[in-house]
């Protein structure tokens, strides 16, 4: 798996995940809702991670600067 997410895309992923995560510790998503949003936390917290992101390879997208 090549990564394909730089830093500072992980550093915008990593305070999308904190957000999520005040939402549901919160009590401000609840029921099925706050599964959901627990389990996208989850995935986004992975990409962040492997330095990876599924949608990013299937879109073509990098974000990571080539060394040549």
């Amino acid at each position: 798996m090549k990564k394909n997410m730089c830093a500072k895309d992980r550093l915008i992923r990593l305070g999308i995940v904190i957000v999520l995560a005040a939402l549901v510790t919160s009590g401000n998503v609840t029921g099925t809702a706050a599964t959901v949003v627990g389990l996208l936390a989850i995935v986004v917290l992975l990409t962040i991670v492997f330095s990876f992101c599924p949608l990013y390879k299937a879109l073509g997208i990098t974000t990571v600067k080539d060394d040549k």
